[in-house]
């Protein structure tokens, strides 16, 4: 499952659908000390 190699041109269109979106916050555990959403990416 592991053995393959992308081209840059495939990792440049795998960066591409990156929107820096979340579509699902969880704010009911926002104030948990391992909440990860707070972190900046």
């Amino acid at each position: 499952i592991f053995d393959f190699s992308l081209t840059n041109d495939e990792i440049k269109l795998i960066s591409a659908l990156n929107r820096n979106e979340r579509y699902v916050q969880l704010l009911m555990w926002k104030d948990h000390p391992e909440y990860p959403f707070n972190d900046e990416y």
